[in-house]
């Protein structure tokens, strides 16, 4: 099986034990971030959805915040507020 085809699979995998953990969060703002942030991190931004892409406190910069900013500017839904707090804690797990 081509290499590419295993991460493929193994990423898929890790999505579901990572949105598995995620529904289990109460607070729903927390949960939203997290949501926010993945998609950012690895849809908009490119990052492999791998373990090793969180272990870099590089990945929660600006970005994330800039994007809440044009969302609630163009008056799109976020899911959450106070995005500096709420996305720290989305990161820190």
């Amino acid at each position: 099986m081509p290499s590419g085809r295993l991460l493929a699979e193994a990423s898929d995998r890790w999505k579901v034990e990572l949105d598995a953990e995620r529904s289990q969060i109460v607070d729903k703002e927390l949960r939203a971030a997290i949501g926010f942030f993945m998609f950012n991190f690895h849809h908009d931004r490119g990052y492999p959805l791998v373990p090793s892409s969180y272990e870099s406190s590089e990945a929660l910069n600006h970005v994330p915040k800039l994007l809440y900013g044009m969302l609630v500017a163009s008056g799109q839904p976020v899911g959450f507020s106070h995005p500096s707090s709420t996305l720290a804690r989305a990161w820190s797990g």
